[in-house]
């Protein structure tokens, strides 16, 4: 049986044959591709068929598109076309693994087994799959509370087809959150639960190609507000499960939003940031975070 599911979330054709080249490619074979199309425009079964007799693949094609806006239903009713495997990857249609990432990933699992999710360090490639640069790396062990500062603090990279989780912190993930809309990275802190740690496997690569949705900090791809709804729309689960203390989360929000204003140091930024009292209060909302916009860009 195999022990490995890779969830390929499947909506552009246009990336889709190299991304089942690079499933091709691997040297530990042992997992299974389940083609989920959320009811592309594309060829997509087209491509697919492409690979039936060198790929294990099961293909379903959903009525109903959900996308990104209902990512929670979208991502369980793929989970229920799954056959039990024990690791499970949520797979981008344009990303693509480097020849020896399975095999690491299932190197760590069968060590390490009381560590609920597994990550892949980034890589960036262009349209044609050459490499164009590293994302700074994850260390190999690291707790929640370190995973979310080296996100938004250092930068690095958190693609969702990074990330390899245990079925048992998977469901258990999905049963808790029931809104992954804003952002699927809430969907690894409640797997990783209060005591749990994201291990690293080094060498091996997810490769990114830029145009990808993830949560990776570019302040050319979104208006600076939407940047903040979504740190601050998935970020409410992250300190409400896990011990951080108002100056840490101060000094964490002023880091991440220096970084969008250029021109404000990171005390301005916090000094700002307590004088509208955004955090626990107006920034739930959308016209505390249009206030704090506006005076940081003055």
């Amino acid at each position: 049986m195999k022990d490995i599911a890779i969830i390929l979330l499947a909506y552009r054709g246009v990336r889709l044959h190299r991304v089942l080249s690079s499933f091709l490619l691997q040297k530990d074979k042992n997992f299974r591709v389940y083609v989920c199309d959320d009811a592309s425009p594309d060829d997509i079964a087209g491509t697919v068929s492409e690979f039936e007799d060198r790929l294990d693949l099961v293909y379903y094609r959903f009525a109903e598109h959900l996308g990104i806006a209902q990512a929670s239903a979208h991502y369980e009713r793929c989970l229920e076309k799954t056959g039990g495997e024990s690791l499970v990857c949520f797979f981008s249609d344009d990303n693509e693994l480097t020849p020896d990432a399975i095999r690491r990933i299932r190197r760590a699992a069968r060590r390490y087994p009381e560590i609920p999710v597994f990550h892949l360090n980034t890589a960036y490639i262009d349209g044609t799959s050459g490499r164009t640069g590293e994302g700074k790396r994850f260390c190999r062990k690291m707790t929640a509370q370190n995973v979310f500062k080296r996100i938004f603090k250092a930068g690095a990279p958190a693609p969702m087809s990074s990330f390899f989780f245990r079925r048992a912190a998977l469901e258990g993930a999905m049963f808790q959150i029931k809104e992954v809309s804003r952002s699927p990275l809430t969907l690894v802190f409640a797997a990783l639960g209060a005591q749990g740690s994201l291990m690293t496997p080094w060498r091996a690569r997810l490769l990114k190609r830029p145009h990808s949705l993830d949560e990776k900090f570019n302040p050319d791809s979104m208006e600076k507000v939407q940047q903040m709804l979504s740190f601050f729309g998935w970020t409410e689960y992250f300190f409400e499960n896990y011990p951080l203390n108002p100056r840490e989360r101060v000094e964490l929000f002023a880091s991440y939003a220096a970084r969008l204003y250029p021109a404000r140091s990171e005390s301005e930024v916090a000094a700002q940031f307590l004088r509208f009292r955004v955090f626990e209060r107006d920034f739930g909302k959308l016209r505390g975070k249009r206030i704090l916009h506006r005076s940081l860009s003055k």
